[in-house]
């Protein structure tokens, strides 16, 4: 509500900057022309206070601005909800619908902007889709699509690293992504429905998630790219990975969902894991990808 607010003083107070500066051009657009419009030329410092944001415009000063210097300051006002807020605070509504109060996603502790991140490789992978080259797509290939996202959304490309594959699963990639301060370990698993039995795959997607979680690091990432066979079995088995707004922290309890599983491969043991979803975008060939920060309960 603060950045809403300051946000729409702001558009305001522009907008009556320009009207001032048509109306009277050899005139600065300070804090005692903003005390004459507002009618108040002796109570300078409030006047002040309003340009500075440090004191809010009341419902009659808009009034009056829009009655004195015209249209193009009550233009300024948004027409959509969502334009309230600036454009950064924006990228992280993802899934916010007006008519509830904004929650907004934290960037990861790498600073890694996972939300633009999962923009850019769900954008990736429809365009492969609507070209008819994703059944051509390997795991290589969408982890190295995944790094030229990393690298457009402002991660430093000589700080990624390879690192030895998670599991024996050959669907999973690694990357290292060290930095002075912190070190974040990044799972690409790439899971298209090229299976002969569906119901394998949560018991598979259950150890890929329990390997990322042991993971050394500072933060452990999984980017989870899922066709329809196991979106509809993470629907069943992690419905909140699925559902939930991102900035929502649930937990996976492991035993507890590889109960009446398929006894083929080996299930994950150990402690539960601590899951805070960080970005989730619809894929147009009815998949998903989700990323997700994991940790281990201790």
């Amino acid at each position: 509500m603060e950045v809403a607010t300051l946000h729409l003083q702001h558009l305001l107070l522009l907008a009556a900057r320009e009207a001032w500066q048509r109306r009277s051009p050899d005139r600065r657009f300070t804090g005692s022309a903003l005390a004459e419009l507002l009618g108040t030329p002796d109570s300078l410092r409030p006047a002040e206070k309003r340009l500075a944001g440090t004191q809010r415009l009341q419902l009659d000063d808009i009034v009056r601005l829009g009655l004195l210097l015209g249209d193009d300051v009550l233009g300024a006002v948004p027409a959509a909800a969502s334009d309230l807020l600036p454009e950064p605070y924006q990228r992280l509504l993802d899934g916010w619908q007006p008519g509830t109060l904004p929650q907004f996603r934290q960037p990861g502790l790498g600073g890694h902007d996972w939300t633009s991140v999962g923009i850019a490789l769900t954008a990736y992978l429809d365009v492969e889709t609507a070209a008819g080259r994703d059944h051509l797509l390997t795991t290589d290939a969408v982890a190295y699509a995944l790094v030229q996202c990393l690298t457009e959304c402002g991660t430093d490309p000589s700080r990624i690293e390879l690192s030895e594959d998670l599991t024996n699963d050959a669907t999973v990639r690694a990357l290292q992504l060290p930095s002075p301060m912190v070190t974040s370990s990044v799972a690409l698993a790439y899971l298209p429905d090229r299976v002969d039995r569906p119901t394998a795959l949560w018991p598979r997607i259950a150890n890929i998630l329990h390997a990322v979680a042991e993971l050394e690091a500072d933060e452990r990432i999984l980017v989870l790219v899922t066709g329809p066979a196991a979106t509809r079995q993470l629907r069943t088995h992690l419905p909140d990975g699925v559902t939930a707004a991102p900035g929502t922290e649930f937990t996976l309890r492991i035993q507890t969902t590889m109960r009446n599983q398929p006894t083929t491969g080996q299930h994950p043991v150990g402690p539960d894991l601590d899951i805070l979803l960080l970005d989730r975008r619809e894929l147009s060939a009815h998949g998903i990808v989700l990323v997700s920060s994991l940790t281990k309960r201790r």
